[in-house]
């Protein structure tokens, strides 16, 4: 049973969090579904949440900009320089 449930945002991310029957606070954000904290205590439990935002989101944006880097091919690499 989810005691205490709101829906809050981070740096214009959206999460939920919430209490369990024995007053352990969980969110879900994004992928991350039912994460447990480790905290009671309200504050304590943000900051973890506030820093999985953080890493998630800085992983994300490494993704995207990897991937729009385009990759230079070495020679060794270009196959068409060895043949």
């Amino acid at each position: 049973m989810r005691k205490n449930e709101a829906k809050l945002s981070h740096k214009d991310e959206s999460f939920i969090v919430w209490q369990d029957s024995k007053l352990s606070w969980f969110f879900s954000y994004r992928n991350l579904e039912n994460v447990n904290t480790g905290h009671h205590e309200l504050q304590p439990a943000l900051n973890v949440i506030y820093e999985s935002i953080e890493d998630k989101t800085r992983y994300s944006s490494k993704k995207t900009t990897e991937w729009k880097t385009p990759h230079k091919l070495t020679k060794s690499a270009n196959i068409f320089d060895r043949l």
